[in-house]
């Protein structure tokens, strides 16, 4: 399955980013996106920045990413700021942003809240357990539906 995005054209879908500075929780969240059943386009970005600087290269907003997937604790511009800085756009503040963290810290949770997240998933540390968070993510995509005007209307089947 696909999820639909509205700026991606009638029979394309919208990627789903992944902004994520550790290359093997990147390849696993990836990996186990596919095995759920994921066809989107999964984009890869290596800090905050690099995600910004991505968003910056089309300002109307028009390939918005059908979800972001956000690490937190990423060196540099971290997580909070990066959401911060989407949620505060005109053109962005509707997309998905699914937080991924290690912690499990209330004050941090609260604060991505506050700031936008749609989700806060706090990583397990295990191998197991942390790619079962990303398949009941996956699996979670399938039945998520998200308000019109955002950069997702649901979903399309797999071609």
């Amino acid at each position: 399955f696909a999820l639909a995005g509205t700026g991606c054209g009638m029979q394309q879908t919208c990627p789903i980013c992944i902004v994520h500075y550790d290359d093997w929780h990147a390849y696993l969240i990836d990996l186990t996106l596919r095995q759920s059943g994921v066809t989107n386009d999964l984009l890869r970005f290596a800090s905050g920045q690099e995600f910004l600087d991505y968003l910056e290269e089309d300002p109307s907003g028009g390939d918005a990413p059908v979800m972001v997937l956000l690490d937190l604790n990423m060196p540099g511009m971290g997580g909070l700021a990066v959401l911060q800085v989407v949620k505060d756009s005109r053109i962005r503040r509707t997309y998905p942003i699914v937080v991924l963290s290690t912690s499990a810290d209330t004050d941090e949770i609260n604060a991505c809240y506050r700031a936008g997240c749609n989700l806060f998933l706090t990583k397990p540390v295990q191998y197991a357990e942390f790619t079962d968070l990303v398949q009941r993510l996956g699996a979670l995509l399938k039945v998520a539906h998200f308000p019109s005007g955002a950069a997702t209307t649901g979903l399309a089947a797999a071609g």
